[in-house]
């Protein structure tokens, strides 16, 4: 179990899908060339024998990880639910004669070796600490026994003299008028404590409406006044929801997004008060099952809170990213890559117009790629940059204009090829792909008709050119594309 690992696991299933995919293509290209290194004549029976050898080892492989996993987890658990922590009444209330503070020390030792995330140190203290532990326990809770028998024997005479008392009380009962008055009294005051404790909700109830106006796109879920009800254990907050007006089940036939949205408008208040000491906000991913307009709204509420407020939020849905970048929103963001062996990488998340050429030049630079492969992954990294870059242009145009979230996507999801996709972003017609070259040379030069070209072929190997260049070249495209703004197509 110690030499085996997740990342061992994930990296022979991953192994053996790349086979499988293999061996699939080898049903349709018997005697072929190899498509990886090029090595002609290496797709013959021979290689799919010793192929099939390697898949089944791998398979045991990942299987007996698998089980070792489960097995280990199993254990772990049943331990787990026996390894308690000490109680608070030993450091409380310790009996006499008794190192409460030793005790505790070694049961804690005892739950933490116990519970330790190495399997060893968790075996090594179940053998060897258990005993003596379960010993001193025994002593002390013999100790606390004979505590409580001198106390009950102490308090016998306490008893006798409440006894006398009762009749004393019981006179006290029999003047109700008191009693009246006194309740009344309080029933007033408590009419008084929740007057001011609805007057301290109201800003908190206030603002929690105008961010859930924020966040309802599209939604027909209206949020009317917060109240808090109740008292003492039973106090809780109670909400007026309502759905088209009737609010007979609004909270049963909300979305699950919509309940994420609300709970997120009543949190938000809160910590923003003036009382509180902190000046930052952490969020843990908001935008689960929220639809895109949603988190449109959500991106925006935050950049509000950013005005008064760090907000800090950890995510990992792209579409808050996606908004604020749309929605040019002032934010950093970082993106938390975990790397083999758990090594955990923070870097900046660029957007993809400049990401995927990053991406392509740090190809281009290649010394271990052939010709023919760098021109390929290139290609595609710059035509990915262009996309990206028209997708960014369209959503901007369309949402900004009040189209659906839903009917953008629609939208871009229409074209199948890199020129209708721009001929989306110039004209708002996918249609119009005639006119991209011409629109190109005419705004750009030629060059960018060319780069357009390349992207468009050079996926699949049909064009030659200079891959530094090209990439140069595919970024000054795609910052003109972005550059078109939300506003109106070209005509």
């Amino acid at each position: 179990m110690q030499g085996l690992t997740g990342g061992d696991s994930d990296q022979t299933r991953r192994l053996v899908s790349l086979l499988e995919q293999a061996m699939a293509h080898a049903d349709h290209a018997e005697g072929a060339d190899c498509p990886v290194c090029g090595a002609q004549g290496r797709i013959d029976a021979a290689w799919r024998v010793a192929t099939e050898e390697q898949l089944n080892r791998l398979r045991q492989a990942a299987e007996a990880a698998d089980r070792a996993h489960a097995a280990l987890r199993s254990a772990r658990s049943a331990v787990q639910n026996v390894a308690l922590p000490p109680p608070p009444a030993l450091h409380q209330a310790p009996p006499p004669g008794v190192d409460a503070a030793q005790l505790q020390a070694i049961w804690s030792a005892w739950t933490a070796a116990v519970q330790a995330d190495d399997p060893a140190t968790a075996v090594a203290a179940l053998r060897t600490d258990t005993v003596p532990l379960a010993e001193l326990v025994s002593a002390a809770s013999e100790a606390a026994g004979k505590e409580l028998r001198r106390r009950e024997d102490a308090w016998q005479p306490l008893a006798e003299r409440l006894s006398a008392h009762l009749p004393r009380a019981r006179a006290v009962v029999e003047q109700a008028q008191v009693h009246a008055d006194v309740k009344a009294a309080r029933d007033w005051l408590k009419g008084q404590a929740d007057g001011l404790r609805d007057e301290g909700l109201r800003p908190i109830a206030d603002h929690a409406a105008e961010v859930w106006r924020q966040l309802r796109q599209e939604s027909n879920v209206d949020l009317g006044p917060v109240r808090l009800e109740g008292a003492k254990t039973r106090r809780r907050v109670a909400l007026d929801v309502t759905v088209d007006g009737d609010a007979g089940a609004a909270l049963g036939v909300m979305s699950q997004g919509e309940l994420h949205a609300l709970g997120f408008a009543l949190f938000l208040p809160r910590a923003m008060l003036d009382q509180s000491p902190f000046c930052f906000v952490m969020i843990d991913d908001p935008v689960q099952a929220m639809d895109p307009s949603k988190v449109d709204g959500l991106a925006r509420v935050l950049a509000g809170t950013a005005v008064t407020h760090q907000v800090v939020v950890f995510t990992h849905d792209d579409r808050l990213s996606d908004a604020v970048r749309r929605l040019q929103l002032p934010a950093t963001i970082w993106e938390v890559v975990r790397r083999e062996r758990s090594v955990v990488e923070l870097r900046r998340s660029d957007h993809p117009v400049t990401r995927y050429p990053d991406d392509a030049r740090a190809v281009a630079r290649s010394q271990s790629l052939t010709d023919a492969a760098k021109s390929r992954v290139v290609a595609g990294f710059c035509r990915s940059a262009l996309e990206a870059a028209c997708h960014d242009v369209v959503r901007r145009r369309r949402i900004g204009r009040g189209d659906r979230h839903a009917d953008v996507e629609a939208a871009l999801n229409q074209p199948t090829t890199l020129t209708a996709t721009t001929a989306l972003a110039l004209f708002d017609d996918p249609g119009r792909g005639d006119q991209v070259l011409p629109h190109y040379n005419k705004r750009l030069g030629r060059w960018a008709g060319d780069v357009h070209q390349a992207c468009n072929k050079g996926v699949h190997g049909g064009a030659a050119f200079d891959a530094i260049d090209l990439v140069e070249k595919a970024q000054k495209v795609a910052d003109f594309l972005r550059a078109l703004g939300p506003a109106a197509a070209v005509p």
